[in-house]
């Protein structure tokens, strides 16, 4: 398969077999769509009850495969059942245990990981892939070409904890469909900040939380809304943090919402106060509602906005440094606006029929690798 004008569309076998809700669950539709408006034919393959298939539209090929967290191979034999009549030039593992089971495939097609945190650890997989993904802000087609200083600064960390040294290696940003997270702006009579994601100690939750407190001490009226999924008793020990800092009043802890993009819409701020981040596709998601975001000043989202015009940095894990950026935006609702209007722009260069031809062009040079013999 090659690519250009009169090519067949890229056929790409595309795996999560993850069952969770999240930011993970979320990317593997994401990139089905961008896929699909870049001119490829995708085929989706989850787990049987997975979270992630009532997001699909109707119509999606998807196909449902069972799994076993335990035995690996088991998945991989189902997975090479499932697909044995369908024709496909890439295959795109989403996650260890995607990246597992794709390894039964790996004389049909180039297996790509796509390393969307940095638990995948892709070094102890050893060499049963053939290229590599990093979600990123700014896509790369090669990273390896860029210099030493911009690559360890931008992705030396993941790079490190991937343990990726000698693969091909491309960026990528998430990718939405805008105006399915355009939002009317909020009409609360007390600002309200919001946060989303997944509830584990890499979100900075319990930073938030500090700078909340910090707010109040400082006479700021303000609402706060924490939203996720809970990670292994974690949203007990944030609202055990909450309550010991007297914010019951001012803070939330709702769970996972059924409809993130009424709930970003809800927000006059959005914050991400993570210690670590890949992408932070919940950032993205709420720019494309049209509000201002705070967030860590972090490598892996430098490329994200600029920092006074579609929202502010921080410096990572300095609550006191958080705080004065919500307090900032809080006491201007002028500036608030204008971040709102900036963000909204911005987050339509993510549009999916904006980067799906790039998706596309990127995975057609690692289609054109050839699967193993």
């Amino acid at each position: 398969m090659t690519e250009g004008a009169g090519a067949p569309p890229l056929r790409v076998l595309n795996i999560m077999l993850g069952v969770r809700s999240g930011g993970l669950e979320r990317s593997v539709v994401s990139f089905h769509e961008a896929l699909l408006a870049g001119g490829a034919e995708p085929l989706s393959v989850l787990s049987p009850g997975a979270w992630a298939r009532g997001l699909f539209a109707p119509g999606r090929r998807v196909v449902e495969i069972e799994t076993s967290e335990r035995f690996s191979w088991l998945a991989g034999r189902t997975l090479s059942a499932a697909v044995a009549n369908e024709a496909f030039d890439v295959v795109l593992a989403h996650g260890n245990r995607a990246l597992k089971a794709a390894f039964a495939l790996v004389k049909r097609a180039p297996i790509v990981a796509v390393a969307h945190a940095t638990n995948l650890n892709l070094a102890k997989h050893g060499h049963r892939f053939d290229a590599a993904i990093l979600p990123a802000w700014a896509p790369e087609r090669d990273i390896k070409t860029l210099d030493k200083a911009t690559l360890a600064g931008r992705y030396g960390g993941l790079l490190r904890a991937a343990g990726i040294s000698d693969r091909a290696t491309a960026t990528l940003p998430h990718a939405l469909r805008a105006a399915d997270w355009s939002q009317p702006q909020p009409t609360n009579s007390m600002p309200l900040i919001g946060a989303l994601g997944r509830f584990d100690r890499n979100k900075g939750f319990d930073l938030l939380l500090a700078a909340a407190r910090l707010l109040k001490d400082r006479g700021r009226e303000f609402r706060l809304v924490i939203a996720g999924a809970d990670s292994h008793g974690s949203v007990a020990e944030l609202a055990a943090v909450r309550d010991a800092l007297d914010l019951t009043e001012e803070v939330s802890l709702p769970g996972w919402m059924t409809s993130p993009a009424a709930y970003l819409g809800s927000l006059d701020i959005f914050c991400m106060s993570s210690r670590r981040e890949t992408f932070g596709l919940a950032l993205l998601e709420a720019m494309a509602a049209g509000r201002p975001v705070v967030a860590s000043r972090l490598a892996d989202l430098a490329d994200a906005f600029v920092d006074g015009r579609e929202g502010l940095f921080f410096e990572s894990e300095n609550p006191v440094a958080l705080a004065d950026a919500l307090d900032r935006l809080l006491a201007d609702p002028v500036l608030r606006a204008s971040m709102a209007g900036h963000a909204k722009q911005r987050a339509q260069a993510f549009d999916y029929a904006m980067v799906g031809p790039l998706y596309v062009s990127i995975l057609a040079g690692f289609a054109a690798m050839g699967a193993r013999t």
